[in-house]
């Protein structure tokens, strides 16, 4: 019996060392040490870590400097370059050491640690780097002639991507010539981009840009757009040939109803789109490509039943009756000044570390739904849309529904407003000292968990004393805007009831001629549960969240948040693309870094004391939308909404 047992024991020994053998890292499967063909680079490479472009693919590198020897990765079974140092070359450093010894020394470190990126698009290898990576411009023309001298490519077919300002800044200096591309380059050389993964089914419709918003577009429909459009009625999926903003109002309607978006530049003359046109079908959005094939109604029917969006419940509270003072409202405000207002009233409560504080438009305060219901009722207009609701419930007639809601906003602009109330309104500015205000919309469905709103309403200038842009207009238009028809379409979309929907107005200085405005997000958009804050911004008023077509704004990824050391040393500058209306970056390399320090006090606030830790930290991200203003370029925060993805 003892003898057995240790025959079982060897055995046991033998086909665990066979094992181990099988998976031990060696040449061949973990890594090469030359490249010989396409074919070579396709077994080893894995997608890269962050999907900032789409169908680009990557394999990942390390220089030896101290053997002087090149390993192409393996990049499906090792994520990152310190999991192949540690287990083939024996690197015994912990990951912070490695980092600080690999990406922040330039004369000590003993690596060079690259991506042998391919894109496809423009059939370009591309050598990319860390953001955190202090490389020299010497050590990557060091890369560049080892990947050049163990490879199948040639010099001019492998350029350095300069896509930090850092890297950029050190080229130009060091007078070194290499092949490169600009991120500018990259992202114009798309000719997909999955601006919100995942499936659906619909019938396939072409549409008109500027009817994307109207009654004809249906919600199981999947929108077929040639051009750009702010506004999108409730649909299944959309197909676009204009590339997207991540911020921009079309991209976060989509993600908000989870709706399958896709651009394809060259959709317009697809042919098997247009072999699809009226026909139902189902469509998948993927990274890097797109299915769309003909469906039955069956499956259709099945995945229509199991996919219903959820109710999203409003509150109102119609109790506070005067002018609100921006101290006196928080998070919690939102059931008496809407969304747009309470979270504007929270940013007042942030204190930044290391930086200047958050500044926010001056003359704030905030007009309650108490005053938008009682110009409804003096007017007798909330019977008139009670008649209305009824109607629609019942004939579900989105024609005379759209006509019908146009004849409640005209009602609302033509009726006069309460003169005590315009009274009050107008002193109010008076005595803050900025007479040119911007009324905006703050509404209940707006800005609140679950539901942004974004590009739903309206925002009006108003002026005291002035025949052209007066007080009471610019009240009534954005009262007004809480019916227009695709904002009422958005609503029903989410279960909502109508009759609980309120006005509030959210009331500041205005920008006229502003030097700069953008949008930002306080999450890492390209790459999940990873440090860094995705900003977009534009040169003067040039809209970032509705382009113009063929107008690209710069969109960056900042890493200087400062909860995190290592990066925030660095101040990290990344560009995905650069704005096309000038020729230098919008916003400064400094500015970037003030910006995202608010940015990262602003994350921190809601994610703590608001949302109360909903997720990860790092995945937790707040929607800001900001403006640089004046010869001295004094940054605003005009807003800050949760972002849903």
């Amino acid at each position: 019996m003892l003898r057995y047992r240790w025959f079982l024991f060897a055995s046991l020994a033998v086909l665990l060392l066979v094992l181990v053998g099988l998976n031990w890292p060696r040449e061949g499967s973990s890594y090469l040490t030359q490249l010989k063909s396409r074919v070579e680079y396709n077994n080893f490479k894995g997608p890269p870590l962050s999907n900032k472009y789409s169908q680009m693919e990557s394999l990942k590198v390390v220089y030896d400097l101290r053997r002087k020897k090149l390993y192409f990765i393996n990049s499906t079974r090792y994520k990152y370059h310190y999991f192949f140092c540690q287990m083939v070359l024996g690197n015994r450093q912990d990951n912070h050491e490695f980092n600080q010894r690999n990406y922040t020394d330039t004369t000590h470190r003993q690596y060079l640690l690259g991506n042998l990126n391919y894109f496809r698009p423009l059939q370009q290898y591309l050598l990319e780097f860390s953001v955190a990576d202090n490389i020299s411009a010497h050590q990557v023309a060091d890369l560049h002639a080892a990947l050049i001298k163990h490879s199948f490519l040639n010099p001019t077919e492998l350029a350095v991507l300069l896509h930090t300002e850092n890297l950029r800044k050190r080229f130009e200096s060091s007078g070194i010539q290499l092949p490169h591309f600009t991120p500018q380059e990259i992202y114009v050389g798309q000719q997909y981009q999955a601006v919100q993964k995942g499936e659906c089914y619909g019938y396939l419709r072409k549409i008109a840009p500027e009817e994307a918003g109207t009654v004809k577009v249906q919600k199981r429909d999947i929108v077929w757009l040639n051009g750009p459009a702010d506004a999108l009625s409730p649909a299944a999926g959309v197909i676009s040939s204009e590339f997207q903003t991540p911020l921009s109002h079309l991209t976060l309607l989509c993600k908000n109803r989870q709706t399958p978006m896709l651009v394809h530049r060259d959709s317009g003359h697809d042919s098997l789109l247009q072999a699809l046109e009226g026909k139902l079908i189902y469509m998948k959005v993927l990274q890097d490509t797109f299915v769309v094939r003909e469906a039955t109604v069956e499956k259709a029917s099945k995945f229509w039943e199991k996919h219903q969006v959820s109710t999203v419940k409003l509150k109102a509270d119609l109790r506070v009756t005067t002018l609100v003072d921006l101290e006196n409202i928080n998070h919690k405000s939102v059931k008496w000044v809407g969304g747009k207002a309470a979270n504007f009233g929270e940013l007042q409560h942030i204190q930044v570390k290391d930086g200047p504080a958050i500044r926010l438009p001056e003359g704030a305060f905030a007009i309650p739904f108490y005053f938008y219901q009682q110009h409804l009722q003096q007017h007798g207009l909330d019977l008139v849309l009670d008649s209305i609701l009824l109607r629609y419930a019942q004939n579900q007639d989105r024609i005379q529904l759209e006509k019908e809601l146009r004849g409640v906003r005209n009602a609302i602009r033509s009726a006069a407003l309460d003169s005590t109330f315009l009274e009050m309104v107008e002193n109010r500015i008076r005595e803050n000292g900025w007479l040119r205000m911007r009324f905006r919309s703050s509404t209940n469905a707006e800005d609140i968990a679950g539901f942004n709103g974004a590009g739903l309403y309206r925002s009006k200038t108003g002026i005291p004393g002035d025949a052209k842009k007066s007080v009471e207009v610019a009240i009534k238009r954005v009262w007004a805007s809480l019916w227009r028809t695709n904002a009422f379409l958005e609503r029903e979309y989410f279960q909502m009831d109508q009759r609980t929907a309120k006005m509030g107005i959210l009331v500041h200085r205005s920008f006229p001629d502003e030097t700069a405005n953008g949008v930002a997000i306080t999450k890492n958009l390209y790459r999940d549960n990873f440090y860094g804050f995705v900003i977009n911004v534009q040169a003067g008023e040039s809209s970032v969240v509705a382009p113009d077509s063929g107008i690209t704004c710069d969109q960056i990824i900042c890493y200087s948040d400062n909860e995190v050391a290592f990066f925030n040393r660095k101040q990290i500058v990344e560009y995905i693309t650069r704005s096309n209306l000038q020729e230098q970056p919008v916003l400064t390399a400094a500015e970037v870094v003030v910006l995202t320090r608010q940015l990262a006090a602003i994350k921190s606030h809601f994610y703590n004391r608001v949302f109360i830790k909903k997720g990860t930290y790092e995945n937790f991200g707040m929607d800001v939308e900001f403006k640089v203003y004046g010869p001295d370029r004094k940054i605003y925060i005009k807003q800050a909404r949760l972002f849903v993805q």
